[in-house]
This record gives structure tokens, sequence and C-alpha cells, in this order.
């Protein structure tokens, strides 16, 4: 057992943290919510990722994204991820793919076939996408909601997206869905509590182009690092939980219990 690995051996106990070290994490998405979820996972023990994501760092990512920086600036940020992960565990396995998620995805998983994927994805089309592939496909997974244009980081929960009130994001993805015939409440999802009312947080209408040629319009949210974070945060809880839930841990029995850790 290696040392840096001690402290979550001691919470969760060595059969979980075998189960997490032989665990394969698809992210979709590095940004904000991606970056946090990757950080806290490699940190917890997972072993592998394939990481997917099209863009390059922006000087904006600085305010809110965990992998930004002002050194990596006009980088691609799966190649970023990477190099974060080794930093942190030069023994992880790292597949970085500097892909555009659509219908293309189903390949790559196949591929790869990860145990777990993580959907940070913040466009709709490829969101949407993604959701209904996995449901298909029958892969467990995560999807996160609008982190946007929030302030109160305690609202976030984990659910399923028919639980989800008072997010455009959701409300988009949920209608998307049902036409595609997805069962909505079987779709897990970290999302906020928080009502967004039109025009919160709206910024100028600004062209964003990425290293994948797929610029396109878009109207950016205010957002701040506490709520993106939180989000990422949750949706790599759900990954560890998934992980080592057959295993006898302390602490998937203190989540099913709802208790502060």
């Amino acid at each position: 057992m290696e040392s840096w690995l001690l402290r979550t051996k001691y919470l969760l106990g060595e059969e979980a943290l075998v189960r997490l070290q032989s665990m394969r994490v698809m992210i979709c998405g590095v940004g904000g919510v991606g970056g946090m979820a990757l950080e806290v996972l490699v940190r917890s023990g997972v072993g592998s990722f394939v990481l997917i994501d099209c863009d390059v760092f922006h000087p904006t990512n600085l305010n809110r994204q965990i992998l930004a920086t002002s050194l990596v600036i006009g980088k691609a940020k799966v190649m970023v991820a990477e190099q974060r992960v080794k930093e942190i565990n030069p023994k992880a396995e790292v597949f970085p793919l500097h892909a555009f998620v659509d219908a293309s995805v189903e390949k790559i998983i196949r591929e790869y076939d990860p145990d777990f994927v993580i959907d940070a994805i913040d466009s709709l089309n490829p969101k949407v996408q993604l959701i209904s592939t996995l449901v298909r496909m029958g892969k467990p997974f995560v999807s996160s909601m609008g982190a946007a244009a929030r302030f109160d980081a305690t609202a976030f929960r984990r659910g399923t997206l028919d639980e989800v009130k008072g997010c455009p994001l959701a409300r988009k993805v949920k209608q998307r869905l049902r036409r595609l015939g997805v069962a909505v409440e079987r779709v897990p999802v970290v999302y906020s509590k928080e009502l967004v009312y039109q025009g919160q947080g709206i910024g100028e209408r600004v062209y964003e182009p990425n290293a994948y040629d797929r610029g396109r319009e878009r109207i950016p949210r205010g957002s701040l690092a506490t709520t993106v974070m939180v989000a990422g945060l949750l949706c790599a809880e759900s990954a560890i939980v998934w992980g080592v839930e057959r295993g006898d841990s302390v602490f998937v029995s203190a989540v099913e219990r709802n208790v502060d850790l």
C-alpha cells in the first residue's frame, strides 16, 4: 500500500480502496465541473481515466476551473488534465481524447470500456447525445446539470433528472430525452435546488472558438468557483460510491444514512 493512500484506506477500508484503484472513469468535459471531479478521483485512488474535451483553456476559465492557470492558456484541456493526474499519481493510466462528443461517443465507450462515466458537458446537443447513449448501453453514470448563475453552494444535491426544477439546462435536457424515449426519472444527476430566474447572470453574447473547429456563439452565464467545484465534488462522490458500494465501506453506509462525514 502506497503511503499517500493511507488516509483513504483508513476511511474506506482496504477492499474498497482496491476497487477504486482498479476502476476506470470516463470524464466528458474537463472544465470547471469535470476538472474538479478529476482532481478528487485521482486523489481518492482511482487508477484509470478516459478524458474527453474538445476545448483549450481561455483566460475566462481562470475564475472557476481548477486546472486553469495563466501558464496553460491556449493549451488543450485534456493534455493539461493528463499532466495534472500524472503529477499526483504517476502510476495512473490516462487516455486524453481531444474530441467532440457526438454520435461517435458510443464507439469510444465500447473501445475504452469505462466502469463509470461523468457527464460534465455544458452544451445541450452533446450532453443529450451522451446521456441517451449511456442509458441505452446500460453504463453507470452521473450527469451534471447547470452550475452557473448560482450563489448557494449548499443547494447542490445528488438525485434524478425528474427532481430538478428551475434549471434552464435541465429543462431542455429533459425535453430532448423524453422525445428520445429516455425515462428521465432514471437519469442520475447532480443539480442545484437554487432557482435560476430569467436573465440571471447573463453576459454578452460572444463567439467562442475551440481547437476542434466547433466554434459557436454562446451567451455565457456568470459563475463562481464555489458552486462549480461543489458540483464537481458531488459528481466525484457519485463515482466513488458506485465504485465501492459492494464493499464493506463506512463511507457508503454514511452517505446512505445522510450522515455528514
